[in-house]
């Protein structure tokens, strides 16, 4: 039985007050989305939102785990807390990759206990280092279909819940092909909806094409429907130095309509994601008015620091 989740509800004509206040703190960018960590992937999405639900769809071995993971190191050191939710792997195996991008180890060493001096005195100094011991990063092992997300959010209360194989989250329905996708993603919704927590997934795609379009991807258009934000990732190069060029491109945004694509150098042995160009329009003018602005604050806060100088008028005696 699916459990149906209690909806939302506003007034066009209530408290409009609010949201004027609520546009003008976004006018100072005091009230954007949270941040992914990826500068490019927030000016696309305007950060993430409560109440959204993203996906990520890329056939296996694009990297859709590690981005995941990449995105919950980012929430908390941005001062989120993340809850990052397992389907295919063990909670285990998620920790030693979230270590090794937290520290920046390379993950094959650090598998092997053969890190080198350097970056295992860095691994050392992160797990002493007790600054964080208020600060929490659960990740957990899901043992049934969506509806022991909402468990875990309310066990947690995560400010950003990730999931990783949402394809295989599909067991609360008895809908066949695609609906029990369509079926998984309104309940993902539901959820998103009532506890107004948002929710990043990733999906499998059959083929290595879903950075050409939706109608590419078995059921992504119905996906799509109850999504926020849909993105797609494909595998375009793998070479013998372990970097894989992956791109990424935007399917849907709900809130901004933007849309765009960026193509990544990214090592899994290394945890290194590398920006590599940008087909975004509007970004390059976005990254100009954005340098134009910090030097203008830098420059005001030099001014405000500034010591006060008192100039002494001298006069002279009379004859």
């Amino acid at each position: 039985n699916r459990e149906i989740l209690k909806g939302d509800s506003k007034d066009m004509f209530a408290d409009k007050k609010s949201r004027l206040d609520a546009y003008m703190r976004r006018k100072e960018g005091l009230e954007l989305g949270i941040t992914t960590g990826f500068e490019e992937l927030d000016y696309i999405s305007l950060g993430i939102k409560p109440s959204d639900l993203w996906a990520f769809i890329g056939y296996t071995g694009v990297g859709k785990s590690q981005l995941l993971i990449i995105i919950a190191c980012a929430l908390r050191r941005a001062g989120y807390k993340p809850l990052l939710i397992t389907k295919e792997m063990q909670p285990d195996q998620l920790i030693m990759r979230a270590d090794a991008i937290w520290s920046g180890l390379d993950l094959e060493k650090f598998s092997e206990g053969k890190l080198l001096q350097d970056q295992e005195e860095k691994f050392i100094e992160f797990i002493n280092d007790d600054t964080d011991a208020d600060s929490s990063f659960p990740i957990e092992l899901a043992t049934g279909g969506v509806s022991s997300i909402t468990a875990l959010i309310e066990k947690h209360s995560p400010d950003v819940c990730l999931v990783d194989g949402a394809y295989l989250m599909t067991g609360d329905t008895d809908s066949k092909d695609w609906n029990k996708y369509v079926d998984t993603f309104r309940d993902f919704k539901a959820i998103t909806t009532s506890l107004k927590t948002p929710i990043i997934v990733t999906m499998q795609s059959k083929e290595n094409n879903s950075a050409k379009g939706l109608d590419n991807i078995a059921f992504a258009k119905y996906i799509a429907q109850d999504c926020s934000a849909v993105w797609g990732m494909e595998k375009i190069v793998e070479d013998c130095t372990n970097y894989t060029t992956m791109k990424i491109t935007s399917f849907k945004q709900r809130d901004s309509g933007r849309f765009g694509s960026c193509t990544y150098n990214w090592c899994f042995r290394k945890m290194d994601w590398t920006l590599d160009h940008y087909n975004i329009p509007g970004y390059d003018e976005y990254l100009l008015t954005k340098a134009k602005e910090k030097r203008e604050a830098s420059k005001k806060k030099v001014k405000d620091n500034a010591p006060v100088v008192t100039k002494k008028l001298l006069f002279r005696k009379g004859k």
